[in-house]
């Protein structure tokens, strides 16, 4: 375990984690390191974040002991209409979403699936309202990264073949990742393969990204302004308009992040911070929880994994199919003490499946003790490249039931209510630590484990982080458990009337959300990191190995 007095920040990659390191120790604060981090991120890992994604980001600032909310996902387009995606009603569900599959995948692929971006607005206004350092000094990490390149590791090259075979083999695409723009340079005949396995290894491969470099350095002179008003903008809708998109420049002048006060729920005598979108699903997990005393408990005993499968199940039921927008009256209505809430469990087709990893998290705490827990996301993944940008546009219409008459149906500018959950939490009014996920609704059942391990269980964070999960929801026959809990556990679980599926996780598996976070000694006045130890993008396999992705001094 790393330890450090005057700063830390967890990421999903090392460089990332480096950048927002300099920027403590030129003085900037967590704000400043979370925001360099973050467009280091949007350089590295194009799969997972963009400056054309959203961003869902929670801060505490102890100077005035002030916590904020800043939710800069996207909207869907004002042309966007109830019906705009043809239902394929005979392919079943969206294991991502639990929603009818559309024709083509136009929710989650093509023009039609990208929401109008947030990430770029969201954290400049965090910048200006709470940061320290210069704007532009925060963007040249990852200027510079663009400029020179990177070396591709193991995730980043699964990243690039999955770009290529999914998203067929744009020229933008080409460009960036294949040598010299040219796939004959890998393929004798100029054919490149058809499927996922058959692509060359991109490790070692040096990534340099000209274009989005230049992107990166006119959102540093101009701040949002070039992104959603001038030369990106212009050509974000150019290529919407080309290809069918309805992005317009209306949605982009018009867009604003929603900036909001936290207000804190208890838990055993603990004060979170939640996020406004899946932090409602947290906090309502951790009510009914909060019901058995479950730190008289086993860790992982048969009585808690019940207990918390049941928790998640309903909290996911109500707030996916019940609230489905997440700033509608009923989102206050779940979250309260006073909502009661049975314990179903409703048995389904079974739609278990490893949800795209196309979402990243990081953390940060400074010497002072501010705290940033942020979320960065592009939904189902790119959907397209907005050419001469580099830039991947988000997949976020997925997230909206394309079936009119729903909570989360489709309607003009509306939010969709997603997973992220960017967490604070403090004891006796006190900063204990922070954390997040990515993970799809994964990231749910991996905070709210981690949150119970280190409240219930007195666990270190990083002892947290490796400790057996389990995932559970409504739209699911099998209780997802990890095979290192105990067969007699499971053997017990089952007599709770749950069918379980055993699964083990590992560098190559994706069964279980990607989680980093940090935790407050107060005692020592120390910083202790924890990062997941196994997942692509959280380092290489081994315990021993997973800590260049904290960066700390």
């Amino acid at each position: 375990m790393y330890t450090a007095k005057n700063g830390m920040v967890a990421s999903s990659d090392e460089l990332a984690s480096n950048s927002g390191r300099d920027i403590l120790k030129k003085g900037g604060n967590a704000v400043d390191a979370s925001i360099a981090t973050a467009f280091t991120l949007s350089v590295v890992l194009q799969g997972s974040c963009g400056v054309a994604g959203e961003a869902m980001m929670s801060i505490y600032l102890e100077r005035g002991r002030e916590t904020v909310f800043i939710d800069a996902c996207g909207t869907a387009p004002l042309d966007a209409k109830q019906d705009m995606f043809i239902v394929d009603s005979g392919k079943g569900l969206t294991p991502f979403t639990q929603h009818q599959k559309v024709v083509n995948s136009e929710n989650m692929v093509g023009p039609k699936a990208a929401t109008v971006p947030g990430q770029v607005a969201g954290l400049y206004e965090a910048h200006e309202k709470f940061g320290c350092l210069e704007w532009e000094t925060l963007l040249e990490p990852a200027i510079k990264i663009a400029e020179k390149g990177f070396e591709v590791k193991r995730y980043q090259a699964e990243m690039i073949k999955s770009f290529l075979e999914t998203k067929q083999m744009q020229p933008e695409i080409e460009k960036i990742y294949l040598k010299k723009g040219n796939p004959s340079t890998y393929f004798r005949k100029g054919n490149p393969p058809k499927h996922l396995a058959f692509y060359p290894d991109y490790r070692g491969d040096t990534v340099i990204q000209n274009y989005l470099s230049k992107t990166l350095k006119n959102i540093s002179k101009n701040g949002p302004d070039d992104f959603y008003n001038g030369e990106i903008a212009q050509k974000i809708t150019n290529e919407m308009e080309k290809r069918g998109g309805l992005i317009n420049e209306k949605d982009l002048t018009t867009y604003k992040p929603k900036i909001l006060k936290h207000k804190p729920v208890t838990y055993r005598n603990h004060e979170i911070f939640p996020s406004f979108q899946g932090g409602m699903c947290v906090v309502q997990t951790f009510n009914m929880m909060e019901t058995v005393d479950i730190k008289k408990q086993k860790h992982n005993s048969s009585k808690n994994i019940d207990i918390i499968s049941r928790s998640l199940q309903t909290a996911f039921k109500d707030g996916f199919d019940y609230v489905g927008d997440p700033y509608s009256f009923r989102a206050n209505e779940v979250i309260s003490k006073q909502y009661v809430s049975s314990f179903i469990r409703e048995n389904k087709e079974t739609m278990f499946k490893t949800d795209h990893p196309s979402t990243t998290h990081l953390s940060v705490i400074d010497k002072d003790r501010n705290m940033v827990s942020l979320t960065l996301t592009l939904g189902a993944g790119p959907s397209i490249v907005i050419p001469q940008t580099g830039m991947f546009m988000n997949g976020m219409m997925l997230m909206l039931n394309p079936n009119p008459g729903y909570p989360d149906s489709i309607s003009p500018g509306k939010r969709s209510l997603i997973p992220m959950s960017p967490m604070l939490c403090f004891e006796n009014g006190e900063p204990k630590f922070v954390v997040g996920s990515s993970g799809g609704r994964r990231i749910v059942s991996g905070v709210v484990q981690i949150m119970s391990n280190i409240i219930d269980h007195g666990m270190g964070i990083q002892q947290a982080h490796e400790a057996p999960r389990i995932h559970s929801e409504p739209w699911i026959t099998e209780l997802i458990m990890d095979d290192r809990i105990p067969e007699g556990v499971q053997n017990e679980v089952m007599n709770y009337g749950y069918k379980i599926q055993a699964v083990e996780e590992s560098i190559d598996s994706f069964h279980f959300s990607n989680p980093n976070g940090i935790l407050i000694q107060s005692e020592r006045d120390t910083l202790e990191g924890g990062v997941s130890p196994l997942h692509l993008g959280s380092g290489r396999r081994g315990y021993y190995k997973i800590f260049p992705n904290i960066s700390y001094y």
